[in-house]
């Protein structure tokens, strides 16, 4: 089965654009190395950016707290790389 190479979602029928991504279809079998989960990191402002290049804000609590187990930019498993104040000095 051929998915597309930009989000990784399955292709089925002849498609110009991927319903998940929106972005032209470019189709290749999924190997290895194409991640299954989307990481989402908190900056020092309580936003969070993901892996797939997007940010997003939530008012209140994290992707977990607010019910987020897909990502809604590419569609794959919201993963938290979990912020350290470490990090933050």
């Amino acid at each position: 089965m051929n998915h597309c190479v930009n989000c990784g979602i399955p292709i089925e029928g002849t498609a110009a654009r991927c319903v998940i991504c929106q972005r032209p279809i470019t189709v290749g079998v999924i190997g290895h190395s194409m991640p299954t989960v989307c990481k989402w990191t908190e900056d020092d402002d309580g936003n969070w950016s993901t892996d797939c290049g997007n940010m997003h804000e939530f008012t209140t609590g994290d992707p977990d707290e607010n019910g987020y187990i897909y990502c809604p930019f590419c569609g794959k498993r919201v993963g938290e790389k979990e912020y350290s104040d470490a990090e933050r000095a």
